[in-house]
């Protein structure tokens, strides 16, 4: 099966034709009152797959090293990534 996405509809090629599907069908399946038939479907499914969005790209963690004291004045190396302390 070739789906083709076009505006505003899809055309869907199997061994039986072709078929224009816009949320509607003319194949024998939905002549015969089928709602929902394998032309719909694949349009649907390459659909989702063109409109998917890619996840967001990773961005790279900030890491700072210090030194600090604490109220007792003792000093310690202190390394924060993204602001917290590790």
């Amino acid at each position: 099966m070739v789906v083709t996405l076009l505006s505003g509809y899809a055309l869907v090629t199997s061994p039986r034709g072709s078929y224009r599907v816009n949320g509607n069908c003319e194949c024998e399946a939905a002549q015969r009152g089928h709602r929902e038939c394998k032309h719909r479907a694949a349009a649907r499914i390459v659909e989702l797959a063109e409109t998917e969005t890619a996840p967001a790209p990773k961005r790279q963690a900030v890491v700072t090293r210090s030194i600090e004291s604490d109220r007792t004045g003792v000093k310690y190396n202190v390394v924060r990534v993204d602001g917290w302390a590790i």
